[in-house]
This record gives C-alpha cells, sequence and structure tokens, in this order.
C-alpha cells in the first residue's frame, strides 16, 4: 500500500520520476485524484495537486501559488534562472511579459501566418510523396526548427542545439537525485553559457525577436539583464508545446481513423481538435509553486513555504471535469478549457504561434491523407515533458 492519511494528510510514497510511471503515467494520476484533492509524496517532500478544480484555482492565484521562488523542484535552477520571466511574480512578471509577448499576440502572428502555412504545405507535400516518414523527425520538427529560430534570430550555433538544450533545461526542473535532472544542468550550463557570452545585439537577426527585446531595453520597458534572461524564454518553450502535439496528432488519429474522417468532412473542427490533442496528452507534466500562506484544498491545509505539484497533465483528464476523459473526441464541448498551455497569468505566452503551426500541419494532411498508418511510438523518460521520440508513418 502506497497511500496513507498520517495525521490527517494524505501521503503517497510513489516515485513521481520513475521511469514506469513517466511512460505511463495515467493510472497513477488517476490513484491521485481519487485519492485526495491533494496528496504528500513523501520521495521529494511536495504536494501533488491532481484534480481540474483545483489545479487551475492555483494558476489563477498566483499571490499564493508563487513562480518568485522558481517553478522547480531543483534549487540551483531556481536559483541560477532566476531572472527569466517564468520564475517571476508581478509586478516584474506583468511588465516582462508585456514585452515578450508582443509578436505572438495576433497582430504579430498575422505578419508571419502566410510563410507559414505555406511552407508547412510544401513541406507536407513532399513528405506525402514519399508516403513513409517519420512522425516527430520528418514532420514535427520542421515548423520549430525552421521558422521559429529564424523569428528569434539566433545565429546557427543555436539553431543546432536549441532542441537539445530545450529538453535538457526541462529534464533539469526535476529533483537534484534524479540523473536526468544533473545531465539537464550540464544543457543549462551551455545553454547560459552560449546566451550570455554569444548573444549579442550585433548576432541577433535585426528585427527579430530576440532584438526586439533589447529595443525594449533600450526604451527602459524592461532591464537590459532582463532582455538577456529573456531570450531563455523564447528559446526553450517554443518547441515541445507543438513538437509533442503535432506527433500526438498523427498517433491519435491513427489510433481513432473515424476522428479524422469527421475532421476531414469538417475542417472548421481544427481549432477544436487541437484543443482535445492539447488535453488527451498535455505537454507539461506539471509545474512547482510555492505557498505564500497557508491554503485549503478540499480540507487538506497546505502550509505556507511548502512546494506544490500543479498538474496540467492530470487535471485535463478529471473525470470531474471531461466526460469520458480517456476518450478522443474533436467535438468534445469543452476541449477549449483543457490546462495543456497553463492558465493564469502565467499561461503559455505562445499558443496563438502553436495553434497556427499546428493547424498549417494538419490543413496540409487533411487534403492529401486519409489514413494514418503508424509503427509502435518510441518514448523516452523524461522529467518535465511528455511525447513522443519516434513515430514511423505510413500514410494512404
Amino acid at each position: 500500500m502506497t497511500e496513507a492519511i498520517i495525521d490527517s494528510i494524505p501521503t503517497s510514497d510513489m516515485d513521481y520520476y520513475a521511469d514506469d510511471l513517466i511512460l505511463d503515467p495515467y493510472p497513477f494520476y488517476k490513484k491521485m485524484r481519487d485519492f485526495a484533492p491533494a496528496v504528500w509524496l513523501n520521495r521529494y517532500d511536495v504536494w501533488f495537486v491532481s484534480r481540474y478544480e483545483d489545479v487551475t484555482a492555483g494558476l489563477k492565484n498566483p499571490d499564493v501559488f508563487c513562480s518568485g521562488n522558481g517553478v522547480t523542484l531543483n534549487p540551483d535552477l531556481n536559483t541560477g534562472m532566476g531572472g527569466n520571466m517564468v520564475m517571476q511574480d508581478a509586478p516584474t512578471h506583468t511588465s516582462m511579459r508585456k514585452v515578450f509577448i508582443k509578436p505572438l499576440l495576433p497582430q504579430g502572428i498575422s505578419e508571419v501566418r502566410d510563410q507559414i502555412k505555406n511552407s508547412a504545405d510544401a513541406h507536407i507535400e513532399k513528405l506525402v510523396q514519399r508516403k513513409h516518414f517519420d512522425a516527430v523527425e520528418d514532420l514535427s520538427l520542421f515548423l520549430p526548427m525552421n521558422i521559429v529560430t529564424n523569428l528569434i534570430g539566433i545565429d546557427d550555433e543555436g539553431k543546432e542545439n536549441m532542441l537539445g538544450w530545450a529538453a535538457g533545461v526541462f529534464n533539469a526542473f526535476g529533483h537534484p537525485d534524479s540523473p536526468r535532472t544533473q545531465t539537464g544542468m550540464l544543457d543549462v550550463k551551455a545553454l547560459m553559457d552560449y546566451v550570455q557570452q554569444k548573444v549579442t545585439r550585433d548576432m541577433l537577426v535585426k528585427g527579430g525577436w530576440g532584438d526586439l527585446l533589447f529595443k525594449a531595453a533600450d526604451e527602459g520597458k524592461i532591464t537590459h539583464e532582463q532582455a538577456t534572461f529573456m531570450m531563455f524564454d523564447y528559446m526553450i518553450p517554443s518547441l515541445d508545446t507543438t513538437i509533442n502535439a503535432t506527433s500526438n496528432a498523427v498517433w491519435l488519429f491513427s489510433e481513432n481513423p473515424e476522428q479524422w474522417d469527421l475532421l476531414r468532412e469538417n475542417p472548421s473542427l481544427i481549432p477544436n481538435a487541437i484543443n482535445e490533442i492539447l488535453r488527451m496528452e498535455a505537454p507539461i507534466r506539471s509545474f512547482n509553486r510555492h505557498l505564500t500562506k497557508d491554503f485549503d484544498i478540499g480540507g487538506v491545509t497546505l502550509k505556507e513555504g511548502s512546494s506544490v505539484f500543479l498538474s496540467y497533465a492530470s487535471a485535463s483528464l478529471d473525470e470531474r471535469k471531461f466526460e469520458n476523459p480517456e476518450k478522443f473526441d474533436i467535438s468534445r464541448k469543452n476541449a477549449s478549457e483543457h490546462v495543456g498551455f497553463g492558465m493564469g497569468p502565467h499561461s503559455c505566452p505562445g499558443s496563438n504561434l502553436a495553434r497556427l503551426e499546428i493547424r498549417s500541419l494538419l490543413e496540409g494532411l487533411l487534403s492529401r491523407v486519409k489514413r494514418f498508418e503508424c509503427g509502435q511510438p518510441v518514448r523516452v523518460p523524461h522529467n518535465t515533458l511528455r511525447g513522443i521520440k519516434s513515430l514511423p508513418v505510413t500514410v494512404h
């Protein structure tokens, strides 16, 4: 028995970072949701909050569930990357995000919409002619690695290493005793060295997102130090949502061909289909918060100073919120209420871009593909991300 009530506190000794749990997390999520609204994971001294109502309440209450003390279980990472936007509270977070999000707002995205759509369409035409390809390496990586890196405005070294660095940084979010965390810290150091030593104004492409950060610093909207740190915020999270969602889309539609038929008959369902993909397979397992005061969740008191995992993935599968949550249904009425992009002031600022990229790829596939025939997806354990490493696919 791994769960128990000890001194009125629901506790569990399950290992959140165990490979088998990471690769098949859904039984764990359901067990936690059914056991208690908040469960103390005694291996890591952290609360695990898994139900939709409680996770979203935490995300919408940043004054209590604060990010300023770090959003990871790794104290060294919280300190080393403490200048990042994701690890700020208001008002600093507000001023940084206002600058950061400007090119990611609908008006900014509209300027690159045709470029992204045309690039996606031409690329998918080539893949469909091949008939056999990998849904991750050949399809999902294409737009983030060939378009987004150019929009940020970094050099070839940054483009070549950004994917590995991003995955490493997210691994470093884990507990410091985890081997993946320790390996990830090497990538953190490499990325920090690159940004701090080589991401200079002369190197950045003029008019790119990075260049715009330093122009905002010149205007006094943010500091130059913040501009440098915010380059991490462009480089780290801009890949995985799109990459994982696209490969998961192919996998889900191959497993549920009737849903692909429905989408081909009703392309207007694409926005809802994207939401359902993100609900079924949230790209982020959870983010950490620190409590600024005692907080009650369903009769369980979480003490001030405690670390709290807010589980995006579990919340989006909560049967209290979503009927038949394990069913992939692109016409689901409340699919848009998923937590795949987070919620509240720290919600994913790049969601508009991610949606455009995913939509462009789906539209290119809809007009050309009747069926996906997939091999077994290859998944690699990761401390923070949920995605597919390789997915061989044949299109008909």
